[in-house]
């Protein structure tokens, strides 16, 4: 992609009366801040894009609203992709806001007992649990950082650019003109109390001295004005990295969009197609708070070193994000607290990285089932499981015979008694597994089902009288 040549960034607002005047639109190009207004209606806006990418297409565009919402809702709407719910939001986003329909609300938090009772799932997309400060839920409508009514709104702005030909990223293949989301407060994070006009000027006096006097009483005297300023003066600054951009490979992000972080300016992409987060780190948080009193059976090492190890064994065989904190959750609802356990993971890291550890478990309940039972469920299930499902449990499975393996040469047959089941339910157990594996066209010939396959022959012959 061409690299642009301005940038635009718009604090958006989905007030119903008077948006015209919390509406800034700034625009920066070479370091310096071109433009800073306001008066525009939210279709007036959508105009001045579309007519300045006519003027000269070599332009992004950044706006301060969710460009989507959490991957779960659009299912429960009965939407494949983020336009599908564009068209809807535009239609009936109104109603949803003003009749307060399940799962929007207007007052306190998510936390709260009142608005976690109809949230099954994560109130939070993918992109807003990577980001450290994290912004609202989308579906709040009332109060600090809301975002949701503002997100309605835009659905139908997101249209029109679309119509006008923009590229909306991460949905289309990067090209200009492209708009991408925004989270202002990313820009300068920590650096400024944004809602005292002081602090503001502070800021813009320290950190941006090229404004002119006039710019700095408008930017000291809005919020929203600075929020726009600052977003469009960032922006610019990484004009050059937008020409790098590539195709977004995450699912995930595909429909529920994602945030463009001034941290990395690009997702850390890794040759898999990984995008590494905070949210790895607080996933190995939770996994020690749930798991560091355990132990390796028979042995003193921290059962945590397992968990790192099928995580580590994921990435290195291509998994992604959601799937690497799966590795490391894979056994956190089957050990630490099942369904309860399960229903923290989906709201901390999301639906996709909880449906992989439910599929990665034998059993929720406590206390479990008999040996035999669970693990013959557990191996039919594996037939129908999905792709992310399959790759941690390779991981898992490789890695535990691998340490199997090694306790044998060095233990002999007393390792056994360590064990629910016996020697040979074992190698039924782990033969059976890498049966259903070898037969899935996903996992057939793959690497780690190959050291998978070598450990159940080198576990057979070790059986041998």
């Amino acid at each position: 992609m061409e690299q642009p040549q301005r940038v635009f960034a718009v604090d958006w607002s989905g007030a119903r009366e008077g948006a015209e005047r919390r509406i800034w639109v700034a625009e920066a190009a070479d370091g310096q801040l071109l433009r800073i207004e306001n008066g525009r209606t939210r279709d007036a806006v959508a105009a001045l894009l579309v007519a300045e990418a006519e003027r000269d297409p070599r332009l992004v565009v950044g706006i301060d609203f969710a460009f989507s919402f959490p991957f779960w809702f659009l299912r429960a709407k009965s939407c494949g992709s983020a336009d599908e719910f564009w068209r809807l939001a535009a239609r009936e986003g109104s109603r949803w806001s003003e009749e307060l329909e399940p799962p929007f609300f207007r007052k306190g938090s998510w936390n709260d007992e009142w608005n976690r009772a109809f949230f099954e799932h994560s109130p939070y997309r993918k992109t807003e649990l990577e980001l450290s400060p994290r912004p609202e839920t989308v579906f709040k409508l009332v109060g600090p950082r809301q975002v949701g009514k503002a997100s309605l709104a835009g659905c139908r702005t997101l249209l029109t650019l679309r119509n006008a030909g923009f590229s909306i990223w991460p949905f289309d293949p990067p090209g200009l003109p492209l708009a991408v989301e925004i989270y202002p407060r990313l820009f300068y994070g920590s650096k400024v109390r944004k809602g005292d006009p002081v602090a503001r000027r502070g800021f813009l006096e320290g950190e941006l001295p090229a404004l002119e006097a006039g710019q700095v009483e408008t930017l000291a005297g809005s919020d929203d004005a600075f929020d726009a300023a600052v977003a469009a003066l960032s922006l610019d600054r990484t004009r050059e990295r937008f020409a790098e951009m590539e195709r977004e490979v995450d699912p995930v992000f595909q429909v529920e969009g994602r945030i463009w972080s001034p941290e990395t300016q690009l997702p850390l992409t890794l040759r898999s197609g990984a995008a590494l987060s905070r949210r790895l780190p607080e996933a190995f948080a939770l996994t020690v708070e749930l798991h560091g009193r355990q132990t390796r059976k028979g042995s003193g090492t921290p059962y945590v070193s397992h968990l790192l190890a099928v995580s580590a064994l994921v990435l290195e065989h291509g998994g992604d994000e959601d799937e690497a904190i799966a590795g490391l959750l894979h056994d956190a609802a089957e050990d630490q607290g099942g369904a309860t356990t399960l229903a923290t993971i989906d709201r901390r890291f999301g639906h996709r990285v909880a449906e992989i550890v439910r599929g990665c478990s034998d059993a929720l309940e406590t206390p479990k089932p008999p040996w035999q039972g669970r693990k013959e469920g557990f191996i039919e299930r594996l037939s129908s499981a999905s792709a992310s499902v399959l790759l941690v449990v390779m991981a898992d499975k490789v890695h535990n015979l691998s340490n199997l393996l090694d306790d044998l040469d060095r233990d002999g047959s007393r390792v056994w008694r360590r064990f629910r089941a016996t020697p040979e339910q074992t190698l039924w157990y782990y033969s059976r597994v890498s049966a259903v594996l070898d037969a899935r066209p996903e996992t057939s010939g793959h690497p780690l089902l190959e050291r998978l396959q070598a450990g159940v022959a080198a576990l057979g012959e070790r059986l041998q009288p």
